[in-house]
């Protein structure tokens, strides 16, 4: 990263931004005005692709809106492959010749487009209330009520991932287990409740697996799994789901692949 280079271009985005504050009367989404507004400065990065653009919560004051409407006009961006998220490093802006749009499918579907015969075994389903944490990401009010599920996902009788969601059905009651289990989540979301989910933003990480997934994984001991954090929104922009799957070895994510 370019220490010199990194306050004067954040200085200059957010001067920017300050230009391009959104219109609260308008019918476009918040998170899509501010999407095309934090696009516009992305041009002032040139090829400082280390260098971070400012942090979600500075660019809502120069905004004048919500950090949860510029995190998911920033998911709209990496949907888009105009911007990439680094752990603990901040958010950054792809080169031209890398940017391209990322898919929003579920497991099921993948599988299924792969003739691999995909089944699904419930866990756990339940309604919980939100947390601090699962309202900042969701922007609903903290205890307001959501689903949670974790499923095992087979295909060919093989055990090949673990998912868990955190889902904001708005009041609405949890999906049937049967349900779940013989169709994706994303197609349930939207046959039962209207659900259409566009947008996402995904973070992958490789990690030791734990006793309990390597016994619903089958996997010997030690072994690494990879973990696909996930946040999606619907097309007006609400936040929907908050996604964790643990992919057994030999799994793949967007070409990652995991391998002893």
């Amino acid at each position: 990263m370019d220490t010199e280079l990194e306050p004067i271009l954040r200085q200059k985005a957010l001067g920017d931004l300050r230009k391009q504050r959104v219109s609260r009367v308008s019918r476009e989404p918040l998170y899509l005005q501010a999407a095309r507004s934090i696009e516009g400065i992305l041009a002032g990065y040139g090829d400082a692709v280390n260098v971070p653009i400012p942090p979600e919560t500075e660019m809502a004051a120069a905004l004048g809106i919500a950090r949860p409407t510029v995190r998911q006009a920033l998911a709209q961006l990496q949907q888009a492959g105009r911007v990439y998220a680094q752990r603990g490093s901040g958010t950054f802006a792809v080169p031209s010749v890398l940017s391209r749009p990322a898919r929003l499918t579920s497991l099921f579907d993948d599988l299924e487009s792969q003739g691999l015969a995909p089944t699904t075994r419930v866990l756990e389903l339940g309604e919980i209330p939100a947390s601090a944490e699962h309202a900042a990401e969701l922007d609903v009010a903290v205890g307001a009520p959501l689903v949670h599920l974790r499923r095992l996902r087979l295909a060919g009788g093989k055990p090949i991932a673990l998912l868990e969601n955190v889902l904001n059905l708005r009041g609405a009651a949890a999906p049937a287990p049967d349900d779940l289990e013989h169709a994706g989540l994303y197609a349930t979301l939207s046959s039962q409740y209207g659900i259409e989910l566009r947008v996402a933003s995904l973070r992958v990480s490789a990690t030791l697996a734990t006793k309990a997934e390597r016994v619903l994984l089958a996997l010997p001991n030690p072994c690494a799994v990879l973990v696909g954090r996930r946040l999606a929104f619907d097309t007006l922009g609400g936040g929907i789901e908050i996604g964790t799957t643990t992919y057994a070895e030999g799994a793949a994510i967007d070409g990652i692949r995991l391998q002893r």
